[in-house]
């Protein structure tokens, strides 16, 4: 199941997919992709996107200090989707999507 964060419903204009349902990495090409979990399946899934993608936040729960590589940000947890579509992060990362 996805992960339950307020606002994607009413505020988001993306396309909201659960890993099981991932194959090609290639469909996220120039895109700003949010994955949200920052274990094993996220990680891969945040690398082999970034070969494609314009920018990656990998979200995770044990995140601490935002970091950013090449177009790959580690983010703190994601808490909800404002109303502009922006993602709002925990912690003191004020950066959003």
């Amino acid at each position: 199941s996805n992960p339950i964060i307020p606002g994607v419903d009413e505020h988001f204009k993306g396309d909201v997919m659960h890993s099981i349902s991932y194959d090609d990495p290639s469909i996220f090409k120039d895109k700003v992709v949010l994955c949200v979990g920052g274990r094993a399946s996220g990680s891969d899934l945040a690398r082999e996107i970034s070969q494609y993608a314009k920018h990656v936040y990998l979200s995770d729960t044990t995140c601490v200090s935002a970091k950013t590589e090449d177009n790959v940000s580690w983010v703190p947890k994601t808490i909800e989707v404002l109303p502009n579509s922006k993602i709002s992060f925990g912690g003191d990362y004020d950066e959003t999507p």
